[in-house]
């Protein structure tokens, strides 16, 4: 067979896929990544068959565990992400899954509500809503279809930091996260606050709890997957404050890196809606 260039799907689809961590990367996909950016061999994975290994190397030829750079890294990372989330979506029973995360069939798509609005995927995994298709919605969604476990809320709420395998990323969510949800939150308190109503935001059932704000709204990114917002504005000498909460079993219903990245697109929605109203108010 004539090699050619791997992809990340390609490499993908022979690993173990059970995002065992021990190459201390947080998932198998971000493995293949890697490797594709030069950073890893492939015979770093630790749990890489013999069989596996040759598979490669009949497809790729004898350069397969060479070092190997992609064009585009961060583009390649999500595009690949997307088509190997795809291409699992003919494994899933459509019907159950709705049963199992609380949503609903709609014809042959499964209907879900994302902050109120309503997104339908097909047996392909091909997203449709009346409102515009974000990568960052799509993404978690295939993830959440795929791998939750429909696990109900609790109510217990605990930060990223304390979720059992965001070590990796912490660093990354309180920066492009948090960080920068306060900086939106900040601009405009009042607006911010009016954003989150509109798209489903609701006061958090116990207000009397002093470790938030009493503010502080949940939104529901996905159906059994809520998010709580503590934003304490600046007062007198003391700065402002936010801080992204989830209930205890957001690790059962969606993996950590794709919470990472639902926050994030969260954050640059928000950033978009009030820059476009600071352009309409000057």
């Amino acid at each position: 067979m004539t090699a050619r260039r791997p992809t990340a799907v390609d490499i993908l689809r022979h690993l173990e896929r059970s995002n065992c961590r021990e190459c201390k990367l947080p998932s198998c996909m971000a493995f293949a990544a890697s490797v594709l950016r030069g950073e890893r061999r492939i015979r770093d994975c630790p749990r890489l068959t013999a069989e596996a290994f040759a598979a490669l190397q009949t497809l790729f030829g004898a350069d397969v565990d060479e070092p190997r750079t992609a064009p585009t890294p961060s583009e390649a990372y999500g595009q690949e992400l997307m088509t190997s989330l795809m291409a699992r979506m003919d494994q899933v029973d459509l019907a159950e899954a709705a049963a199992r995360l609380g949503g609903e069939m709609r014809g042959s798509r499964l209907m879900i509500r994302c902050l109120g609005r309503i997104f339908e995927l097909d047996g392909a995994g091909r997203l449709y809503s009346q409102c515009h298709v974000n990568p960052w919605v799509h993404a978690p969604l295939l993830w959440y279809v795929l791998e939750s476990a429909g696990a109900h809320p609790t109510g217990e709420w605990v930060t990223f930091r304390e979720l059992r395998h965001a070590q990796d990323w912490i660093r990354f969510f309180e920066h492009r996260c948090e960080r920068e949800m306060q900086r939106i939150a900040d601009g405009d308190p009042q607006l911010f606050g009016d954003l989150l109503q509109i798209f489903g935001g609701r006061p958090m059932p116990d207000p009397s709890n002093g470790s938030f704000a009493p503010s502080a709204l949940v939104i529901h990114p996905l159906p059994r997957l809520p998010v709580l917002i503590s934003y304490w504005p600046a007062e007198d000498t003391f700065g402002s404050k936010l801080t992204l909460f989830f209930d205890r079993t957001a690790e059962e219903n969606l993996p950590v890196e794709s919470l990472y990245r639902l926050s994030g697109g969260i954050v640059e929605m928000l950033r978009k809606i009030a820059q476009r109203q600071v352009a309409l108010t000057t």
